[in-house]
């Protein structure tokens, strides 16, 4: 089978949300409401804890194209950074210095096994994994000689330790408001 390159990713249709690993294509699943909903809950308490405004860091959310190589394009549900530089026209050219997925039951071997390994070699500093049915965040710090795996549960205070001033108090996020209609 024919593999394929960053150039066919962007000629699939613009809003598939498709990612490119190694030249082959994999179909991502459509996040839910409760999905979107904490990622705005976690970007909404890190804008009020960091000072986006100082230059320190920068949020993107997703989707939005991570080029990792030729044949490799990820889009990480939140990438955090220091640099704006690696901001190109239609994609991220540069590894951000954190990247969080919110996992969903379908995606859970994609999030914890593929983009973990793709994350580790594209030295990315810091990578979460926030599990909403579990409640859990599972953090990986890779460190030049050591890889630190700190595991949080919702009801405790969820921190980087790249970044101190990140830091999440989401034990009371739930989804219990939604209409089940």
């Amino acid at each position: 089978m024919e593999k394929h390159a960053k150039e066919d990713y962007y000629n699939t249709p613009k809003y598939a949300l498709i990612e490119l690993i190694d030249g082959d294509f994999y179909q991502r699943v459509h996040p839910g409401i409760a999905h979107q909903d904490l990622l705005g809950e976690i970007m909404c308490q890190i804008m009020d804890k960091c000072d986006q405004s100082a230059g320190k860091l920068h949020m993107m959310p997703g989707p939005v194209a991570l080029e990792l190589g030729k044949r490799t394009i990820v889009e990480p549900d939140l990438m955090i950074f220091t640099d704006r530089k690696i901001i190109a026209e239609r994609c991220i050219v540069k590894v951000p210095d954190l990247i969080m997925e919110i996992t969903s039951p379908e995606d859970l071997y994609h999030d914890y096994v593929t983009k973990l390994k793709l994350y580790m070699d594209a030295n990315v500093k810091e990578y979460w994994l926030i599990n909403p049915e579990k409640r859990t965040a599972v953090i990986y710090c890779f460190e030049e000689d050591n890889t630190h795996v700190d595991v949080f549960e919702f009801d405790t205070t969820i921190y980087s330790r790249m970044f101190p001033e990140i830091c999440l108090e989401i034990a009371d996020w739930n989804v219990d408001y939604l209409n089940k209609s």
